[in-house]
């Protein structure tokens, strides 16, 4: 797999997308159309002595990398930091808990990017999903980690405007000594229902319609008055709903 094959495997296809230049605490911030756009700009990057990063969502305007601004994602991640002062000595050892991680949690191998020091994991989908169903699932991968002592960075987790560093670039932590950005391993792309599911995410209160969906008789479309069949409305308009006010009266007027 390509950086650029990463890209499109870890972007959803609409939205825009943003590439990150950052050097001596100057950023560089770009909003593009394709991923070839982000390589050419990565490259530039580069050449002018820039750490690359690529924002891992899609937005909705070309305007700033927020999390509100965020359109849609085709992929989780984790960012292990390696070498001196960090949790795992040396790469080989991250990826060892990181395997380790995945066998114990029953979850899928991962796409893994050598970051230059550490190691970037993604889970990618076969379809892209909205920030509302991705953030649960993010914010359970996080606490996974640490009811498996996985050690990751997890102010990036669950980030929705996070930027990780884009394959085929330079690692210019100390400019003396640049080291390479690239790909590791290819994970396959995973169902993403099926990875919450693993990942023990139970389904949120927003995900569950408020209306019936299933057909319904003249009787209560004619009460619903051809709107939306929401439960609450029909409810309140036919004898059921007559016969719950009525308990209702009738218990007040007890008590």
């Amino acid at each position: 797999m390509s950086a650029l094959e990463l890209l499109s495997a870890v972007h959803a296809p609409d939205g825009w997308r943003c590439v990150v230049g950052i050097k001596n605490k100057k950023v560089i911030k770009k909003f593009v159309a394709s991923a070839e756009e982000i390589i050419e700009a990565g490259k530039q990057l580069v050449e002018d002595g820039f750490d690359a990063y690529f924002a891992c969502a899609t937005f909705e305007q070309p305007t700033t990398r927020s999390g509100d601004n965020t359109k849609e994602f085709r992929a989780l991640w984790l960012d292990i930091d390696c070498g001196e002062d960090k949790p795992y000595a040396d790469q080989r050892q991250g990826v060892s808990a990181l395997k380790q991680f995945c066998k114990s949690s029953s979850l899928p191998k991962p796409t893994l990017v050598n970051s230059g020091r550490g190691i970037h994991a993604y889970w990618t989908f076969k379809t892209p999903v909205t920030p509302a169903l991705w953030q649960p699932a993010a914010n359970r991968l996080k606490t996974l980690c640490e009811e498996e002592f996985l050690s990751a960075d997890h102010a990036c987790t669950a980030d929705k405007a996070r930027i990780l560093r884009l394959p085929d670039t330079k690692n210019f932590k100390d400019p003396s000594d640049p080291l390479d950005v690239e790909l590791l391993y290819t994970g396959e792309p995973v169902d993403f229902f099926e990875l919450r599911q693993a990942l023990g995410v139970l389904v949120f209160k927003e995900e569950i319609p408020d209306f019936i969906t299933r057909q319904v008789n003249e009787l209560t479309k004619a009460l619903a008055k051809n709107r939306e069949y929401h439960f609450k409305n029909i409810l309140v308009k036919t004898d059921i709903g007559i016969g719950c006010k009525q308990i209702k009266f009738l218990s007040e007027n007890q008590k």
